[in-house]
Protein backbone atom coordinates (compact mmCIF):
# COMPACT_ATOMS: atom_id res chain seq x y z
CA UNK A 1 0.00 0.00 0.00
CA UNK A 2 1.59 3.23 -0.96
CA UNK A 3 1.71 6.39 1.14
CA UNK A 4 -0.90 8.28 -0.91
CA UNK A 5 -3.55 5.60 -0.36
CA UNK A 6 -2.67 5.40 3.34
CA UNK A 7 -2.98 9.18 3.73
CA UNK A 8 -6.35 9.17 1.94
CA UNK A 9 -7.61 6.31 4.12
CA UNK A 10 -6.29 8.03 7.22
CA UNK A 11 -8.10 11.26 6.26
CA UNK A 12 -11.36 9.36 5.71
CA UNK A 13 -11.03 7.61 9.05
CA UNK A 14 -10.37 10.95 10.75
CA UNK A 15 -13.58 12.36 9.23
CA UNK A 16 -15.55 9.31 10.41
CA UNK A 17 -14.13 9.53 13.92
CA UNK A 18 -14.83 13.27 14.09
CA UNK A 19 -18.44 12.67 13.03
CA UNK A 20 -19.07 10.02 15.70
CA UNK A 21 -20.87 11.01 18.88
CA UNK A 22 -18.88 10.71 22.05
CA UNK A 23 -20.18 9.50 25.41
CA UNK A 24 -20.22 13.13 26.55
CA UNK A 25 -22.31 14.12 23.52
CA UNK A 26 -24.85 11.41 24.32
CA UNK A 27 -25.01 12.44 27.98
CA UNK A 28 -25.48 16.08 27.00
CA UNK A 29 -28.26 15.13 24.62
CA UNK A 30 -29.93 13.00 27.32
CA UNK A 31 -29.74 15.95 29.74
CA UNK A 32 -31.35 18.22 27.13
CA UNK A 33 -34.12 15.68 26.52
CA UNK A 34 -34.75 15.37 30.27
CA UNK A 35 -34.86 19.16 30.63
CA UNK A 36 -37.25 19.44 27.70
CA UNK A 37 -39.50 16.77 29.22
CA UNK A 38 -39.56 18.67 32.51
CA UNK A 39 -40.43 21.92 30.74
CA UNK A 40 -43.23 20.22 28.80
CA UNK A 41 -44.59 18.80 32.05
CA UNK A 42 -44.55 22.27 33.64
CA UNK A 43 -46.28 23.80 30.62
CA UNK A 44 -48.92 21.07 30.68
CA UNK A 45 -49.63 21.77 34.34
CA UNK A 46 -49.91 25.51 33.62
CA UNK A 47 -52.33 24.92 30.74
CA UNK A 48 -54.41 22.56 32.88
CA UNK A 49 -54.56 25.26 35.57
CA UNK A 50 -55.73 27.82 33.02
CA UNK A 51 -58.37 25.45 31.69
CA UNK A 52 -59.66 24.93 35.23
CA UNK A 53 -59.82 28.69 35.80
CA UNK A 54 -61.72 29.25 32.55
CA UNK A 55 -64.12 26.43 33.38
CA UNK A 56 -64.72 27.88 36.85
CA UNK A 57 -65.32 31.32 35.34
CA UNK A 58 -67.81 29.87 32.84
CA UNK A 59 -69.69 28.14 35.64
CA UNK A 60 -69.75 31.34 37.68
CA UNK A 61 -70.92 33.32 34.66
CA UNK A 62 -73.81 30.91 34.07
CA UNK A 63 -74.82 31.13 37.74
CA UNK A 64 -74.72 34.95 37.68
CA UNK A 65 -76.68 35.03 34.41
CA UNK A 66 -79.38 32.78 35.88
CA UNK A 67 -79.55 34.91 39.03
CA UNK A 68 -79.85 38.09 36.95
CA UNK A 69 -82.68 36.50 34.92
CA UNK A 70 -84.48 35.66 38.17
CA UNK A 71 -84.06 39.23 39.42
CA UNK A 72 -85.26 40.54 36.08
CA UNK A 73 -88.39 38.38 36.25
CA UNK A 74 -88.95 39.44 39.86
CA UNK A 75 -88.67 43.14 39.01
CA UNK A 76 -91.10 42.76 36.11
Amino acid sequence: MDTVQFDALNAKLDRVIDAMATHGDVQNLQHQVDTLGSEIKNLTKAVEGLVKLVTDMQTEYVAIKMQMERYDRWFK
